[in-house]
């Protein structure tokens, strides 16, 4: 999947070009590979500003939270993506940032996890508010 990935940056074929570098980034974090996810992840969203392709901005900042050992630099990121999802409406975005800083500074994070679910409709079939709603039990 790299190479297809890397031969679509090549191409400047961009169309969710960041989606994909996302999915890279997800995998590169699960495998332990965290400067690569990052600098994927970086990558991703220098080619958004360039192109004011800006849809997945939320959840590259939240994934790349993920590969920062720095307390201070995992939060900025983590209130860049929560702050992003919100002003975009992206909810989805926005609750899984929250889910992601409940994980990392715990009950004190609990209020953003509330507000982003209050969104979502009652039986929603996301596996995120699914997460929540056992959280909440």
């Amino acid at each position: 999947m790299t190479t297809l990935v890397d031969t679509l940056h090549k191409l400047e074929l961009n169309v969710y070009v960041t989606f994909f570098d996302g999915v890279l980034g997800r995998l590169l974090i699960a495998a332990g590979h965290c400067d690569s996810a990052r600098a994927r992840l970086d990558s991703a969203l220098q080619l958004a500003e360039d192109t004011g392709m800006h849809f997945y901005d939320a959840e590259l900042l939240r994934l790349r939270a993920r590969t920062h050992t720095e307390p201070r630099m995992r939060q900025a990121d983590l209130s860049a993506a929560l702050e992003l999802a919100r002003r975009q409406g992206a909810t989805l975005f926005e609750l899984r940032a929250a889910l992601d800083d409940f994980e990392f500074r715990g009950q004190s994070a609990s209020p953003g996890v509330v507000d982003a679910i209050s969104r979502f409709a009652a039986g929603s079939a996301f596996p995120e508010v699914a997460r929540v709603e056992e959280m909440l039990r």
